[in-house]
């Protein structure tokens, strides 16, 4: 009796030290969720059920990640109202609820370390397209900015009229005839949008000087009501709108989709996502890059993984990892074509949520590149990559800040803004740093 008591006890001292082994192995970061938001571009709304799973990028990669990183859980949020600049904002305004953001435009220098309190990490190239539904259209349309500008000004009614004013235009079958064209729909954001400020950057860095009305006043970034603030839908053309315009990167799809002789833009990535090519891939335009020195329209790119990926070659580094290529000069390049970035603080409350961010962020990185074409964008330079990884050093706690200068530091629970005190205690509302005792320039020693 004694020896089953003695092997009864040793048998239930190995299963409990088993169970606390694993539990150590398996212990969760606190929050055991970090949750991201902003572009649609990067999560557009998931409409797919069963094995057709959103592809989206950040939507895609999270899902992912979290198959090899059980524990904490990482996520995108992909429902109405988010968009770029909810992406820095939230990240900065609610550091306990939104971990990381995504934006399509990089947020402005003084946001960003050493000045502020954001970190910007590109992540993959991606193009916005001019995306049509004329089911007629058997080739891609070929589209100058002129044409863009025409069309989204509300110039033209009908699809023929586009032919008869631009004869590289390439438009075939009844949407040629007078008699029978179709008319035009344009869908254009209602929201504050990253691809709406790419897509007018682009008119605007070919038109503005000659145009007045396409320079970018009314346009941002991040202006709302984008399109009625610049021109008031001009020449009497309101009619021609979808409305309400949409919000998000699948209102515009679902919209454009869903009404014959429609036209928005949107980016390539996301009609990959949704499957939305036809086979001869007859939607999605050809659009102009102007510096060929030529009087003659052309050369028409065509938007693909490898056109997105030309934009950044040779690119100058820059410190904070804030790029726009819009209008790439690089021959064969598509030139709406541009980094979409995600955004965290410099400064976590600890470690472990700096570990865990760090350790994400990695993976995001690799999987983007190795995997481009699949998620219909652009590959970055192995050396934007390698400024990505160097300034994962950048990434730290509050507590780590301090005492190897990485950074703003402290992270105001209050307030959300990031500081630093060389004493050692992070501000509060009540007992902010005294403004000598900010560090900001002092992160230059250690990531940059």
């Amino acid at each position: 009796m004694k020896k089953f008591l003695r092997l009864l006890v040793l048998s239930t001292v190995a299963f409990a030290s088993q169970m606390v082994a694993q539990t150590e192995t398996t212990t969760c970061c606190f929050p055991t969720t970090f949750a991201g938001a902003g572009s649609t571009l990067q999560g557009q709304a998931d409409t797919t059920t069963g094995d057709n799973k959103n592809k989206s990028l950040s939507v895609f990669i999270t899902a992912l990640y979290n198959g090899v990183h059980q524990c904490p859980t990482f996520t995108y949020n992909t429902q109405a109202g988010n968009n770029s600049p909810e992406g820095i904002s939230g990240t900065i305004q609610f550091p306990g609820a939104q971990f990381f953001g995504g934006t399509d435009v990089p947020p402005a220098s003084d946001q960003l370390c050493p000045n502020g309190p954001l970190l910007n990490w590109p992540v993959a190239v991606v193009g916005i397209v001019p995306f049509y539904n004329l089911p007629n259209q058997m080739t891609p349309l070929n589209f100058t900015a002129e044409i863009l500008a025409e069309i989204f000004s509300g110039q033209h009614k009908h699809w023929s009229d586009v032919q008869a004013a631009h004869h590289a235009f390439n438009l075939n079958g009844k949407d040629t005839d007078p008699v029978t064209s179709t008319p035009i729909t344009i869908v254009v954001r209602g929201d504050a949008s990253g691809s709406t400020f790419d897509f007018t950057q682009y008119l605007s860095d070919v038109l503005g000087k000659a145009t007045p009305m396409w320079t970018l006043q009314g346009f941002g970034p991040f202006p709302v009501n984008q399109w009625t603030q610049a021109y008031g839908f001009p020449n009497g053309s309101s009619a021609l709108y979808f409305t309400p315009p949409p919000t998000g990167t699948h209102g515009v799809l679902a919209a454009v989709t869903g009404k014959a002789g429609a036209i928005g833009y949107v980016g390539y990535n996301n009609i990959v996502a949704e499957g939305l090519f036809p086979a001869n891939n007859n939607n999605v335009g050809n659009v102009e890059n102007p510096h060929s020195g030529s009087a003659i329209p052309g050369p028409f790119i065509k938007p693909n993984p490898t056109t997105f990926a030309l934009a950044m070659q040779n690119v100058m580094s820059d410190p904070q990892l804030r790029y726009s290529t819009i209008n790439s000069q690089v021959t064969g390049a598509y030139p709406i074509a541009s980094p979409t970035n995600l955004v965290t603080l410099a400064c976590q409350f600890s470690d472990c949520q700096a570990i865990e961010l760090k350790k994400f962020l990695n993976f995001y990185i690799t999987y983007a590149q190795n995997n481009a074409a699949t998620l219909g964008s652009g590959a970055l330079p192995s050396s934007v990559v390698a400024q990505f990884i160097k300034q994962l050093d950048c990434l730290a706690s509050s507590e780590s800040c301090i005492s190897t200068k990485v950074c703003s530091c402290c992270v105001d629970k209050n307030t959300g803004l990031s500081t630093c005190c060389v004493g050692g205690t992070c501000p509060s509302s009540t007992q902010p740093c005294p403004e000598k005792d900010r560090c900001k320039d002092k992160c230059k020693d250690k990531c940059r």
